[in-house]
């Protein structure tokens, strides 16, 4: 009887072990199959960031395509507002005047080396409402004509205030404190005790005859300011446009309102008192590089505003292209201004020369002599 009754309790032990195993089986091809299926997971998650980045690539490469595309059309002569992405059909291009068709014939086609890479929306606007620069520095000026349009019409409507907005090029947000610019507000202390992140803004606003478009070169047609980067709550700081002509070629040092979380820029300045249509707009930074934009806004009842609905837009300076690059499934995006003038004539300085150069020259009756020899 106890032979019989230990036979049976081996057998059961046998059993509970063979049922282990088989649970501990089970666990381990459980552990192996999702140690598996993570691998497989990571491996498809690493094949598809390379593939989203090489199709982010080209995605860009067809937007720079659009942008490219829009600019030769724009050298062309197609000078219209392109509002819709999709590419323009032969109706759409006989339907504009002649000197425009030539340019509007590069956006009949929108792709890019094959049918799963294209610019899938492209659109250009010659009256944006702002001028904008990306970088604007102490080396060469930057000077564009600005001519004011009404937003619905475009026809030619007078300036009342301009806007303009600065910051630091690199992003940084540290400004001048107001002590240091009422400490001496007369002068611009050396780049070795600048402290501020944004730079000072140097501009000149020049109002245009509207009939000839001649450039105003005396005193009663230009304001020329250094703007002060002042770390500030306020409103943007108002200056009249007439009461700072003047016969000072360098201009007073204004003080501008700056703080972190404006838009679009951190600091700015208005000038008002304008009524004119078109202006002649110079833009220099000191001590740092700054990003720089423009607005203007019409004369409202004889006072200036700068509420969004009396903002103007702006004829003649830039046109804005749009451009969304698409590959496959992942699109990119990219904005540029292009200038409607490469250049303008308006020199940074009345003589510049990279040698000495004499400045004294006697003049005698019938002769001159060289006051300066040996340069």
């Amino acid at each position: 009887m106890y032979n019989k009754l230990m036979v049976k309790r081996r057998q059961m032990a046998g059993n509970q072990q063979g049922f282990a195993a088989i649970i501990i089986a089970i666990v381990l091809l459980v552990v192996l199959s999702l140690i598996t299926v993570g691998f497989a997971q990571l491996m498809r998650d690493n094949q598809r960031q390379a593939l989203d980045k090489q199709l982010s690539q080209q995605a860009y490469y067809a937007a720079e395509s659009g942008v490219n595309t829009a600019t030769k059309a724009i050298t062309a002569g197609f000078t219209s507002e392109k509002k819709d992405c999709g590419v323009l059909s032969d109706g759409d291009i006989n339907a504009l005047p002649a000197d425009q068709r030539i340019g509007a014939a590069f956006l009949k086609s929108n792709q890019v080396g094959n049918s799963d890479t294209t610019f899938s929306c492209l659109l250009i606007n010659p009256n944006p409402p702002t001028v904008e620069y990306g970088s604007v520095n102490n080396d060469q000026s930057k000077v564009t004509t600005i001519t004011g349009g009404d937003p619905s019409t475009l026809a030619d409507t007078p300036i009342g205030t301009i806007q303009i907005n600065w910051q630091a090029r690199d992003g940084g947000s540290t400004f001048a404190d107001n002590s240091d610019y009422t400490a001496n507000p007369t002068k611009l202390p050396p780049l070795a005790d600048w402290t501020s992140a944004t730079g000072v803004l140097r501009f000149s606003v020049t109002s245009l005859d509207s009939t000839s478009g001649a450039v105003g070169l005396t005193s009663k047609f230009a304001m020329q300011a250094f703007v002060y980067p002042i770390n500030s709550s306020s409103d943007p700081v108002t200056y009249n446009y007439k009461a700072y002509l003047s016969n000072d070629s360098n201009g007073p040092i204004l003080a501008g309102s700056c703080k972190a979380d404006r838009k679009p820029l951190n600091c700015a300045v208005n000038i008002t008192g304008l009524n004119t249509t078109s202006i002649l707009v110079d833009l220099r930074s000191i001590y740092h590089d700054s990003k720089v934009s423009i607005s203007v806004f019409r004369d409202s009842g004889g006072h200036a505003s700068t509420v969004a609905a009396d903002q103007l837009a702006i004829k003649h300076a830039q046109t804005l292209i749009d451009s969304t690059g698409k590959s496959q499934d992942v699109l990119r995006r990219i904005q540029v201004r292009l200038p409607v003038r490469d250049g303008y004539l308006h020199p940074d300085y009345s003589l510049e020369a990279g040698q000495n150069i004499c400045k004294q020259i006697q003049v005698f009756p019938g002769s001159t002599a060289d006051a300066c020899p040996g340069q």
